[in-house]
This record gives C-alpha cells, sequence and structure tokens, in this order.
C-alpha cells in the first residue's frame, strides 16, 4: 500500500465532514498519520464556544462586573472578551462557514463550528489525539 502524502491525507480527513463515517478508526488512523508521520502539533480552534453569541454576553457580564465593583470578574470578562475577538477575526480573515482540517506551520488543526453529527464526532476524535 502506497504511502499519501500529507495534502492527500488531509483530503481524505476533510472528506469525513461531510459523508457518512462506518468506522470510527478510519478517521482516527488519517488523524495519527498526519500528527505522527509529519510530526505536527495538534491545535482545535473552536468556533462553536467563541463566537458573536459569547461575545456579547461576555461584554455584559464584564459591565454588571464593573458595576458591582467585581474587577476580578471584570477583567476575567475582559480575558474572554479578547479570546472571542480573536477568534471571530481569525475565522473572519481566513473566511471559514464550516468546520474543517487544515495545515500550517507544522500545526495540524481542526477548525470546528459543530454544525453537523460529524464535527462532534470528529472533535470528540480530535481531543483524544492531542
Amino acid at each position: 500500500m502506497a504511502v499519501k502524502s500529507m495534502t492527500e491525507t488531509l483530503d481524505s480527513l476533510n472528506n469525513f465532514l461531510s459523508e457518512p463515517i462506518n468506522d470510527l478508526m478510519e478517521p482516527l488512523n488519517l488523524m495519527h498519520t498526519l500528527k505522527k508521520n509529519f510530526h505536527l502539533q495538534l491545535m482545535l480552534v473552536d468556533f462553536k464556544r467563541h463566537n458573536e453569541e459569547l461575545l456579547a454576553k461576555t461584554r455584559s457580564e464584564k459591565s454588571q462586573a464593573v458595576e458591582a465593583l467585581n474587577f476580578e470578574w471584570a477583567a476575567n470578562q475582559r480575558e474572554l472578551e479578547r479570546e472571542c475577538l480573536k477568534y471571530i477575526a481569525l475565522r473572519d480573515r481566513l473566511q471559514l462557514t464550516s468546520s474543517t482540517f487544515s495545515i500550517s506551520k507544522q500545526q495540524f488543526v481542526f477548525f470546528y463550528f459543530g454544525l453537523t453529527k460529524n464535527d462532534e464526532v470528529l472533535k470528540g476524535l480530535f481531543e483524544k489525539m492531542i
């Protein structure tokens, strides 16, 4: 059996985002191959969590914390606000609208949106690899 290139392996893995997964070992093996054979670090970018909804909630809670003079809570909310802004800017800069696997600078990245059943399954497998 011929060894797949990094691009072929990544393409095969991305196909699982839209196609039925009959055997969970198939995408898991592809993830393992990318991680080990190409010496990549894994990174999950969770756009389902870090989105405009959380940003609005965080800003509201930050304001409430300041009004309550709870500056530690306000600082925590400000940090979460910055994190959300960073994720939203990245999503917009890359023009992503759905989950995808990618490789950049020796990192194997799963940009996760959680829009489909397969997204959830693949996120679970990916998190086991981290």
